[in-house]
């Protein structure tokens, strides 16, 4: 006899719950509210000279903000990369392999670009 309780638990086909999507959906929100923030920003500083644009990446208020953005965007990109490989590889060491280089993938970059946002910060 089944029982109803996986569907209670919020349990599906990955068995991990709803945490993810709750996750991808709060980062996702997040990443639009700094969105129109960051487009006006690339506005402005398009065409501007390297020392314009390292001076204005000195600012918190343009620092901060920036680094706010590639944290939310990178890890929104590992969660809906990790929902994917989850979804549409069914072989468990394939499935393994490909989270942990996404997992790997989606955190070095936002290092790298992280670093680089504050060393131009500090600069």
């Amino acid at each position: 006899m089944t029982t109803h309780l996986k569907r209670v638990r919020g349990l599906g086909s990955a068995k991990g719950g709803t945490v993810n999507y709750a996750l991808k959906q709060v980062t996702g929100f997040a990443a639009a509210l700094v969105t129109p923030y960051m487009i006006f920003l690339g506005i402005w500083l398009f065409g501007k000279p390297r020392p314009v644009v390292l001076e204005a990446f000195t600012q918190w208020w343009v620092a901060a903000p920036t680094l706010i953005f590639i944290l939310l965007s990178v890890w929104h990109m590992r969660i809906g990369m990790h929902a994917i490989i989850d979804d549409y590889v069914h072989g468990h060491f394939l499935k393994l392999v490909l989270v942990c280089l996404n997992w790997m993938f989606a955190w070095g970059l936002g290092l790298l670009c992280g670093l680089a946002v504050i060393r131009m910060f500090l600069a």
